[in-house]
């Protein structure tokens, strides 16, 4: 038998978490967590507490999650890149051979200072990233049907991702 659509929207609990944590805001949060860490201690479930079902504490033991860890990781990712493609074009254009001769002696000279720099590495880096990351990408499209597939292929992109982020930070 088919129940009411809206009652069984409005009172589902994920629904009623959602409507009260927006109208009480931090408050009812802080409530909140204070209430399920009573309920655990009154039944018992010592051994299910950690350390961000205690307030305060919380607060002064927080290490950040992994997908806002990743959050960051992308952001600095992407902040890079945007940094090096002018650089990138820049050297591309130095390669170019339709240019007279004292242009080409120019750019061959720019070039010399270009390598072995702290920018040319730092192209290095996020040209082999992406190139390892268009192979997953490849793999990701392949993939498209099988979720566990396409999970994978994320995560080698994420750690693509971070590996090339922890070696440009080391640059800086």
């Amino acid at each position: 038998m088919k129940g009411n659509d809206a009652l069984d929207w409005i009172t589902d609990p994920s629904m009623l978490n959602h409507f009260y944590s927006s109208w009480s805001g931090g408050m009812g949060t802080f409530v909140q967590r204070t209430a399920g860490l009573g309920a655990k201690v009154a039944t018992g479930k010592t051994d299910e507490i950690e350390v961000g079902d205690v307030p305060f504490l919380r607060s002064l033991l927080y290490t950040p999650r992994e997908q806002s860890s990743m959050a960051r990781t992308k952001a600095k990712w992407y902040n890079y890149k945007e940094e090096m493609e002018q650089t990138i074009a820049n050297n591309d254009k130095l390669k170019s051979k339709n240019v007279p001769t004292m242009k080409r002696i120019e750019n061959a000279a720019a070039l010399e200072k270009f390598e072995g720099s702290a920018e040319q590495r730092k192209v290095n880096i996020i040209k082999n990233a992406e190139k390892r990351m268009r192979h997953w990408n490849t793999m990701r499209k392949k993939w498209a049907d099988d979720k566990k597939q396409v999970d994978f292929a994320n995560k080698n992109i994420e750690m693509i991702m971070q590996e090339a982020v922890e070696d440009l930070d080391k640059i800086e």
